[in-house]
């Protein structure tokens, strides 16, 4: 299956176009200091070097557009699995794989927690992934680990 998503948001740009990137301008310094405060704000002016690090870590596309104010285009990776099986994957079960092929002792709960659907239908994606000679558990429950079998995503 193949997932090709792209994703635009706006913004205002505040000073020169060849300073993006570079230069930081806050909007609302009010705002801004109280968001500081929280865990809700991590660093003011890393926004830009953090998506395209992020983009890059992950094989994603980002690209900048300008106007009066600027677009960012995010251009997911493609994601192939299943195709040698014969059977189409859910979007579930592509993340439940991308998950474990990061983490390969991660519990269905923080999978839950991390793809946003119940335990239980993360246990039914499993179920049918193991069906599929695509996942297989190694060792018990509690201290064993995932293997991805059979994984064509290249």
């Amino acid at each position: 299956m193949n997932i090709n998503k792209t994703q635009e948001l706006e913004g205002e740009l505040l000073f020169p176009k060849k300073d993006f990137g570079n230069r930081s301008e806050v909007r609302n310094r009010l705002l801004a200091d109280l968001l500081s405060r929280t865990i809700y704000m991590e660093k003011a002016g890393t926004g830009i070097k953090r998506v395209k690090n992020a983009c890059k870590a992950n094989n994603n596309t980002v690209n900048f557009d300008f106007t009066d104010a600027f677009w960012v285009k995010i251009y997911s990776n493609k994601v192939k699995v299943g195709e040698k099986v014969g059977e189409k994957l859910t979007n579930n079960q592509q993340l439940i794989i991308k998950y474990i092929s990061i983490d390969k002792t991660i519990s269905a709960k923080k999978l839950s927690e991390k793809i946003g659907i119940s335990d239980r239908k993360i246990e039914e994606n499993i179920k049918k992934l193991k069906k599929l000679n695509i996942l297989e558990r190694i060792g018990s429950a509690r201290s064993g680990y995932w293997q991805i079998i059979n994984n064509n995503d290249n």
